[in-house]
C-alpha cells in the first residue's frame, strides 16, 4: 500500500528513506485507527462528524463522500502529526532525525493539503503522454476484474484483517536494491532460518530497470538465495510501453504472473535476452 505523494527526484537514498517514512506513517495511523472512518480520518485530518457516520459498516462510496467534503482543519493536523511522531519513536522504538521529521510532515501534510484527491507524480506532472494517473479515491474504488471491490477499505472485516497483521509488525518494511548485496539476501536468510516459504514476490517493472543497468544477472542471484516452491509466483506490472497479450483495455499496465522455479530454469536456459522476452515468456494471466 504506497501512495507517493512526493515528485520522484534525488538520490535512490533519499526516495528509499522517504519510502521507509511513509510506511512508518502508515503502520502509525493503522495503530491510532479501530476502523475504516478512523482511519481515513487520521490520514486525511478530516474529523468524523455527524449523525450519517456513525457505525462502522458504512459503504465505502458514503464514507469516500464525507471525506471529500469535509474540512481539513489545521489543528486537527497538528494534533495527529505530534501523536504519529510520539508512536514512531516511542512506541516503535525508531528515532527520527530533524530530516525525517521535515519529510515526515510533508508526506503526511501532502494528505491533508489534497485530500482523496492526492495521486502520484512524476516531476510534478499527474500524467504520461496525456494520460492522468488515478488519485486516491479511484484507486479505493478500483474493482478486480469480476467487478468486486479488492481494497482492504472496501469492509470492517478487511480493515481490521491489515490492521491486526500491523499491531502483530506482520507488515515489514525492507528497503534495499533488488539487485544489492544485502537486502533479499537477508530476507532469504531470515525466511529459511524460520522455516517460512515465499509465496509471492510483487516486482512491479523494477526488472526492466535492472536489464537497463546490467544488474538483471545480479538480481537473478539474489532470488536464488530465497526459499521457494513449486507454486511461489513473481507478480509483475507490465506498462504500455511494452505490447503484451495479457493488457487490458483502458489500463495502464497488465498484471502479469510467473513461477519463480520456471523463472530461474528459464533464465538458465538463456530465454530473457532483454525485458520483453521476460514478461512474454510463460507468463500466468488473471483470466
Amino acid at each position: 500500500m504506497s501512495w507517493p505523494p512526493w515528485p520522484i527526484h534525488g538520490s535512490s537514498h533519499n526516495i528509499r528513506r522517504q519510502a521507509i517514512l511513509q510506511h512508518l506513517l502508515y503502520k502509525a495511523i493503522f495503530h491510532m485507527s479501530q476502523s475504516r472512518a478512523q482511519f481515513l480520518s487520521v490520514l486525511l485530518s478530516r474529523p468524523i462528524a455527524g449523525n450519517h457516520m456513525q457505525g462502522d459498516e458504512q459503504p465505502l462510496e458514503r464514507l469516500l463522500d464525507h471525506f471529500a467534503t469535509a474540512p481539513a482543519p489545521a489543528e486537527e493536523f497538528t494534533q495527529n502529526l505530534t501523536k504519529v511522531r510520539k508512536i514512531i519513536q516511542e512506541e516503535f522504538k525508531i528515532p527520527l532525525s530533524d530530516k525525517d521529521q521535515e519529510r515526515l510532515e510533508f508526506v503526511f501534510s501532502s494528505f491533508q493539503k489534497e485530500g482523496l484527491e492526492i495521486a502520484f507524480r512524476i516531476g510534478g506532472s499527474n500524467g504520461i503522454g496525456g494520460r492522468r494517473f488515478p488519485n486516491l479515491r479511484e484507486l479505493i474504488l478500483q474493482p478486480d476484474l469480476n467487478g468486486k471491490p479488492g481494497n482492504f477499505l472496501a469492509n470492517e472485516e478487511d480493515y481490521r484483517f491489515v490492521r491486526n497483521l500491523h499491531l502483530r509488525n506482520r507488515i515489514i518494511p525492507v528497503v534495499g536494491d533488488f539487485a544489492g548485496p544485502k537486502a533479499l539476501s537477508s530476507v532469504g536468510e531470515y525466511l529459511r532460518k524460520n522455516g517460512y516459504t515465499v509465496r509471492a514476490y510483487y516486482t512491479s517493472n523494477v526488472e526492466q530497470f535492472l536489464f537497463q543497468n546490467g544488474n538483471f544477472r545480479t538480481f537473478v542471484e539474489n532470488v536464488r538465495k530465497l526459499p521457494i516452491d513449486a507454486d511461489s509466483v513473481f507478480i509483475r506490472a507490465v506498462t504500455r510501453g511494452q505490447s503484451h497479450p495479457a493488457a487490458v483495455p483502458g489500463h495502464r499496465t497488465a498484471t502479469v504472473l510467473q513461477k519463480i522455479a520456471i523463472f530461474l530454469k528459464d533464465y538458465d536456459l538463456g530465454l530473457y535476452p532483454d525485458y520483453a522476452g521476460l514478461v512474454s515468456t510463460h507468463y500466468i494471466t488473471g483470466q
